[in-house]
């Protein structure tokens, strides 16, 4: 199991992660403590904005994500990709 954090705030739980490519995909049961990220995640998702447009949250929102497996050492990641699909809550991340 793997567990999503921003800092040391815990997001959410993921399950049945494994790796896609260079990337490692899940689903993730986000936490309430995720609420405040909902608007980040649906940035990054939505295609109809510009790719080269600035992403509108402060930076201290963008940087310093952590993905920890079984209790061990939290691995830093780019901010994650975390959508709605077929009824589940899907995450794409990659370790830096």
């Amino acid at each position: 199991m793997f567990k999503l954090y921003h800092q040391k705030t815990l997001i959410g739980t993921v399950l049945d992660a494994d790796a896609n490519g260079f990337s490692m995909h899940g689903i993730v049961e986000l936490s309430t403590d995720a609420e405040p990220f909902k608007p980040i995640f649906a940035f990054f998702q939505d295609r109809s904005i510009p790719k080269d447009m600035e992403p509108p949250f402060p930076e201290e929102l963008l940087e310093n994500w952590f993905i920890e497996k079984d209790g061990g050492d939290p691995e830093e990641i780019g901010i994650p990709g975390v959508f709605e699909m077929e009824g589940k809550t899907h995450i794409m991340w990659r370790y830096y």
